[in-house]
């Protein structure tokens, strides 16, 4: 509940919210951010395979902390059981992928909307994502290869 007030909150108010910058680390950001997720990670039998290099980007972190928390929201609630998360950074790039399909990746990152209505949610992640890519300049892609959902930020 808590994460659907915050996701509607930063929805309706981000553009009021003052941002702090600061430089943070993305490689440690994201190790951070994963022990979240460690008990839906054990509790599917995923494996997470992690390849960052050390990469700062200038950026508020309330802003950053949520698209990662989203990005990996994603990967670890829609991959199946017993398959393997993929997680890289490199050059700038990160790169989330995990075993699926997305049907109409044209509209995920539309507000409320929601390709699988069995697992929770309002739709609003990839949104929010998206928003926060175009504020500062990041280029966000999310598609299907080769049996794969592959989201991807370059922070260049």
């Amino acid at each position: 509940l808590e994460k659907i007030f915050k996701d509607l909150s930063f929805v309706r108010l981000n553009h009021k919210r003052k941002k702090e910058f600061k430089k943070i680390n993305l490689k440690e950001l994201i190790s951070n951010r994963l022990s979240i997720f460690e008990t839906l990670i054990e509790g599917k039998s995923l494996l997470l395979q992690k390849d960052c290099e050390d990469f700062v980007v200038n950026i508020d972190e309330e802003d950053i902390t949520r698209l990662i928390d989203n990005l990996l929201s994603n990967a670890v609630k829609y991959a199946p059981e017993n398959s393997t998360v993929y997680i890289t950074l490199k050059n700038g790039v990160l790169s989330i992928k995990n075993k699926g399909e997305i049907k109409n990746p044209e509209k995920l990152t539309a507000k409320f909307y929601r390709e699988n209505k069995n697992e929770g949610g309002f739709g609003l992640g990839l949104y929010i994502v998206s928003k926060i890519c175009e504020t500062y300049g990041f280029k966000f892609e999310i598609y299907n290869k080769n049996g794969y959902v592959k989201s991807k930020v370059s922070f260049k």
